[in-house]
């Protein structure tokens, strides 16, 4: 059995994997670990290359913590009117994971309000209703309290909040997983890595096989981009426009 760690704090813990199932599970990682190093290589892809991601957040509780581990990340670059609803959002769903409960706590739930409402500027236009977005950092924040509000929807929250983290424009390749995503795209990679194998992560990204002290030893905490595009559908009919460049 591979064991499975989770890294988040208090509630780190180790859970073993049949190998049936962690083979398949790296065989994936090596495959997006592989689209990195092509990012890094100058190539570029449509973002739906990370629809694999899907799979893994099927688990809300897995989900939520993806997407804690991304909004976390992620805060730092938010604009300094929403830094302060992000940091409490996420301290409302790192306080839910840490205990969680057959029903999202109402804290939980305001925290996801407040975000909504910070960007709830929607207007009609000819191709459909259009949110305009100030600070993707506080969107991405919203899709991962959704993992944990909307736990049957977890798959698809899981992989919008990867989305919102890994893609980016420039006119040379428009939006998408483009060069500028390689280090997004390992990031990724490196959390799905480290909570399902532990400190034999590296090794089973690489193809390597580990020993059995690494194995078993104390776990640790045809695709092209669209051109032109500004814009990305994020749920139903409503698309977010972006007031500023992607990074």
């Amino acid at each position: 059995m591979t064991m499975r760690s989770v890294p988040f704090g208090d509630y780190t813990r180790a859970r073993p994997m049949k190998k049936q199932v962690a083979e398949p599970v790296a065989a994936k990682l090596r495959k997006l670990a592989l689209l990195a190093r092509e990012l890094r290589g100058g190539e570029h892809f449509e973002i739906t290359r990370l629809t694999t991601l899907k799979s893994r957040c099927e688990d809300p509780s897995a989900a939520g913590r993806f997407a804690l581990h991304l909004a976390e990340r992620s805060q730092g670059r938010a604009t300094k009117k929403y830094k302060p609803l992000i940091a409490t959002a996420l301290r409302q769903l790192k306080k839910y994971l840490a205990s969680p409960s057959d029903q999202a706590p109402e804290p939980l739930w305001h925290a996801l309000r407040e975000l909504e409402d910070s960007q709830n500027e929607i207007r009609d236009t000819r191709w459909g209703r259009v949110r305009t977005i100030h600070c993707k950092e506080a969107l991405l924040a919203e899709h991962a309290l959704r993992c944990a509000t909307r736990p049957r929807e977890s798959a698809h929250w899981g992989y919008q909040a990867a989305r919102q983290y890994a893609e980016r424009y420039n006119p040379r390749y428009g939006t998408g997983l483009i060069p500028e995503s390689s280090s997004a795209v390992e990031d990724i990679v490196a959390f799905w890595a480290r909570y399902h194998f532990g400190r034999d992560s590296k090794k089973v990204v690489s193809g390597r096989r580990a020993t059995r002290e690494e194995r078993f030893g104390p776990c640790q905490p045809a695709e092209r981009a669209g051109k032109g595009r500004t814009a990305t559908r994020v749920a139903g009919t409503v698309t977010t426009e972006f007031t500023r460049p992607r990074p």
